[in-house]
């Protein structure tokens, strides 16, 4: 099933140092050994997928690797589970009609058997298997760790192998018991939110369908849907939604969509729909919950950002002057700021005074440091000469209206904030560029941390260290501890590489 000839394999051999392939075997690879950007953070270490040979790795922080057993199963996808220490992988095993074929590659096509499962993986290992339709390969998990809700991405979805699949069921999943309940919604359900007990239980998922939404109950004895929510009226009117959030009481779901300016607000309780007339499409919806409010970014219509309350849907409006389709929350402030501009505002949540800053370059992504003192800004390129030609990096005083502007060596890829008894800490990676800087927001003092190799993203584990992924194409994950000591784990992308697939038997071991 992998075919890369030996001459690619030393190649890649030559120009990864980190690597350790196996060069005895002919194999073939069917894309990337692993992706970066798909590594999963737990308490206990950094877990990576390897597309390529279906395997799972765990790098723990003291930069040691070890394979998650999966039985015989090949792991297609990986997610994260609700609390630190839980993941799901999408596995499938394989069966063969032909009792000589020990392996995927000896087994004809009509004679193979596929048994997709969810595994959920706690400590390195897996806890517990969950059959599963190999069609669902999206998941959204609950905040009590107990359930979660199995979906179709059809962005992503091959449905060529899957047979018959009702394209309008959910699944909901109790990871406690293993049981899975096939729901019917909608279809085309794209998102899932749920609503809480005073107690954290889960009760309710509220699952997102083309022109409906619909609510399922999690206190019975097994799921079951109680309502549905029409979008539209009009049977020929396809109503696609764009954002959903939850009012923080749980009694109301707002949802946006994609071509309309009404705002749907649905009461989960008393299981009725208001309409919200906007002036223009949304953009984005985000909720403030300490003051009981979602703010609202547009997309078409008014240069504005406006505040929702909950209580009587009653709007308040910012007028600006460019249009700002993007906001952060912090305590007591938010930044809104538009891709490729260069006006940011803060607003004062209590007081509702607002701030311009004006960048020299234009913004590409936002940040506000844990202490709320100070805005991040990372800034692209522009025409022109001088520090526009370059990435940058602007620090806006969130005290006042002061701005600090930064020309960087590559884009900036990756953002993370330490603090300490010192103060906080701002460290930023940088595309293609081999070293981490570390940078002091009260000081303004830099430092560098040699990198191993051009970094991908950072992230933290759950508790700490600090991680970043490496583009590499065998597998990197660095890790950077309170005295910024790194240290590194590489290759083991390649576990599994020269292994076919195995066959299993019907009692799920390995021919």
């Amino acid at each position: 099933m992998r075919h890369l000839t030996l001459p690619v394999l030393l190649s890649l051999v030559a120009c990864d140092p980190w690597s350790n392939l196996r060069t005895n075997a002919n194999v073939s690879i069917a894309g990337p050994l692993w992706s970066p950007a798909d590594v999963v953070a737990r308490v206990d270490g950094v877990y990576a997928p390897l597309p390529a040979a279906g395997r799972l790795v765990r790098v723990a922080a003291d930069a040691s690797v070890a394979e998650v057993d999966l039985d015989g199963g090949f792991l297609h996808q990986l997610a994260s589970g609700a609390d630190d220490a839980t993941l799901v992988g999408f596995l499938e095993r394989y069966t063969c009609a032909d009792p000589k074929a020990d392996v995927v590659d000896d087994c004809k096509r009509d004679e193979l058997g596929v048994h997709p499962s969810l595994a959920v993986v706690r400590g390195g290992a897996v806890d517990r298997e969950i059959p599963l339709d190999a069609a669902y390969n999206a998941i959204s998990f609950a905040d009590d760790g107990r359930w979660a809700v199995a979906y179709f991405d059809f962005d992503t979805l091959d449905l060529s192998d899957s047979g018959v699949v009702s394209l309008n069921a959910v699944v909901a999943i109790d990871l406690d018991t293993g049981a899975s309940t096939p729901v019917a919604v909608g279809f085309d359900a794209e998102q899932v939110l749920f609503t809480y007990e005073a107690n954290g239980t889960a009760s309710r998922a509220v699952v997102l369908s083309q022109s409906s939404v619909a609510v399922i109950d999690l206190t019975g004895t097994v799921p079951a849907r109680t309502t549905t929510f029409p979008l539209a009226l009009d049977a020929d009117a396809v109503i696609v939604p764009s954002d959903v959030v939850l009012t923080p009481d749980g009694q109301y779901a707002l949802i946006a969509t994609a071509t309309t300016s009404d705002l749907y607000a649905l009461d989960l309780v008393n299981e009725s729909i208001n309409i919200v007339e906007l002036d223009g499409v949304p953009a984005s919806l985000t909720v403030d919950a300490l003051h009981d409010r979602t703010w609202i970014t547009y997309r078409t219509g008014p240069v504005a950002v406006d505040a929702l309350n909950h209580a009587g849907f009653e709007l308040e409006r910012y007028d600006f002057e460019e249009r700002m389709t993007e906001i952060v929350l912090a305590d007591g402030v938010a930044l809104t700021w538009g891709r490729g501009l260069r006006d940011v505002y803060r607003i004062d949540l209590n007081t509702s005074d607002v701030v311009e800053y004006r960048l020299q370059n234009p913004a590409s992504d936002a940040f506000v440091d844990p202490a709320g003192q100070t805005g991040v800004v990372v800034t692209s390129a522009s025409f022109g000469g001088g520090p526009s030609a370059y990435p940058g990096l602007e620090l806006l005083d969130l005290t006042d209206d002061g701005v600090v502007p930064y020309k960087l060596e590559g884009f900036g890829v990756g953002v993370a904030f330490t603090e300490s008894a010192s103060g906080t800490r701002l460290l930023l990676l940088q595309e293609g560029v081999d070293y981490l800087l570390s940078l002091d927001l009260g000081s303004g003092g830099m430092s560098e941390v040699s990198l191993p190799a051009p970094p991908v993203a950072i992230g933290a584990l759950p508790g700490g260290p600090f991680f970043i992924t490496h583009e590499t194409s065998t597998g990197l994950v660095s890790f950077l501890s309170a005295d910024d000591a790194l240290s590194s784990a590489g290759g083991f992308a390649t576990l599994g590489l020269a292994e076919e697939t195995p066959v299993v038997s019907d009692d799920g071991e390995v021919e």
